[in-house]
């Protein structure tokens, strides 16, 4: 992945979008179903990826996804939502460059109409993004493509895909039944070694970790 010399941190004032009733369902039983009735629960997850963060001596940097919680960013090793709500995912990726990423892993999966609404060319020094700018769609070319936030059963089903361009700000919608516990992992080879699952991606709190429904 191409990288700058220049990490940004600051943290853009996210505008969260509400897409509605009927999404699809992540809880205990691992598989999808309609919601005919809309989760009595709203509750934000924001995530930040940051790239260039020093990982050790050997790899030096890596790329890696943050949960921010009020004005801190905190680890993504467990990632905590609650259960029988509607969740309202906002991811920032500040990484500048894609990634090789399987074709199945650039649509949207699990989320209203298995859809994102994507504000490209995020400037990370601006506050109140303009979403009027972006759009919604249902695939992001191969070209674009930074990271992916994936959730997968305990059976290694896939249930959730929100695929991230470089650049840019993700928002998508999801709701949960109930309790569960589910494995989160980035699918784009952003990691170390010759194949890019090194470092990074098999590391919790980097480019995969758990992601718990209580």
């Amino acid at each position: 992945m191409k990288v700058s010399d220049q990490m940004f941190m600051t943290i853009i004032i996210a505008t969260f979008l509400v897409f509605g009733a009927g999404m699809y369902m992540v809880g205990s039983s691992g598989h999808s179903s309609s919601s005919q009735n809309p989760a009595a629960t709203s509750y934000n997850l924001t995530l930040v990826i940051t790239h260039k963060n020093y990982y050790n001596s050997t790899i030096t940097a890596q790329p890696s996804y943050y949960v921010l919680e009020g004005n801190k960013l905190v680890s993504s090793a467990n990632i905590y939502v609650p259960s029988y709500a509607t969740i309202h995912l906002t991811i920032i990726d500040y990484d500048n460059g894609n990634a090789t990423v399987p074709s199945q892993y650039l649509s949207a999966l699990g989320t209203q109409n298995n859809s994102i609404f994507v504000v490209n060319q995020t400037n990370a020094h601006s506050t109140g993004t303009n979403t009027s700018l972006g759009s919604f769609t249902h695939q992001i070319s191969s070209a674009s493509i930074a990271h992916t936030f994936t959730v997968f059963n305990k059976n290694n089903q896939e249930i959730l895909n929100v695929p991230s361009p470089y650049d840019s700000t993700v928002y998508a919608t999801f709701t949960t039944q109930g309790a569960g516990y589910f494995t989160w992992q980035c699918e784009a080879d952003c990691g170390s070694g010759a194949g890019g699952w090194g470092g990074a991606m098999s590391t919790p709190g980097w480019m995969t970790g758990s992601f718990i429904v209580q």
